[in-house]
């Protein structure tokens, strides 16, 4: 029998877990979901403590787990090249996160997703494009946020990165948008925002934006700034369509 796996938020503040399972018609169903809060000037010794109260309160039984990482030397990069094959394109993404983050490759956790691959229609070496986003974190903070886990008793089988969970939760949910359009979804936390810009095909572009002092009640106006400048990146740089959803969820205090 597969083990269910549980998906893993570790906020500034507060822990939540949440476990699905398939059902009919392969619609996700929620089996069980908790959170427990955390004190953050405990660090990571108090992210394990937090962690096995939360899985000790709400019954959970599955070690499996999904984990989105939080790292604030984390980037997240829009990329745009001439078409490129895999082994290019990996190259090409090290060689710029190496300059964007001032790290060697080795000291560097590296992914990216692909939201468009063209190649040219005739064949022409070296035309079409090749479209996404990367993401690049120090290694060393990553091993952190993992050994925290670890020290839980807890296996984690994917480390996702914060904006993109909240991306592929809402395609699992929602499926691929199929409107002539974009959707923002903007999810909330205590100190941070994920905004995710969805356009057809499964494209994806997430941004994250943090609070600059004191939590989002006093710091609204930097939030709609930070969104602002989002949605103009993605509609005049990066010439998607323009948004026509815009969605809101998570929890903060305004």
């Amino acid at each position: 029998m597969r083990e269910d796996i549980v998906g893993l938020h570790i906020g500034d503040h507060r822990i939540t877990a949440a476990q699905l399972r398939m059902g009919h018609r392969n619609v996700p169903r929620l089996i069980r979901a908790g959170w427990v809060d955390r004190d953050p000037g405990h660090g990571n010794g108090g992210v394990t403590a937090a962690i096995l109260e939360l899985w000790r309160k709400f019954h959970f039984r599955t070690s499996t787990v999904a984990v989105a990482i939080r790292s604030r030397g984390l980037i997240i990069r829009h990329f745009s090249y001439p078409f490129l094959t895999d082994n290019q394109l990996a190259s090409t993404l090290s060689l710029e996160a190496e300059e964007s983050t001032q790290l060697p490759p080795a000291e560097l956790c590296l992914d990216w997703h692909v939201n468009n691959r063209q190649s040219s229609s005739r064949g022409d070496e070296g035309a079409g494009r090749i479209e996404g986003v990367f993401v690049a974190a120090p290694k060393e903070s990553v091993q952190a946020e993992i050994n925290a886990l670890v020290m839980a008793r807890l296996f984690p089988v994917v480390a996702d990165v914060q904006g993109m969970a909240v991306a592929n939760a809402f395609l699992t949910l929602n499926g691929p948008i199929q409107e002539d359009g974009s959707v923002c979804l903007l999810h909330l936390q205590e100190n941070e925002a994920d905004m995710v810009v969805f356009f057809a095909e499964s494209g994806v572009y997430p941004r994250t934006i943090y609070a600059p002092h004191g939590g989002w009640h006093a710091s609204i106006q930097h939030l709609l700034e930070c969104l602002e400048e989002g949605l103009h990146y993605v509609r005049f740089k990066l010439h998607k369509p323009g948004i026509k959803r815009f969605l809101v969820a998570g929890r903060a205090n305004l």
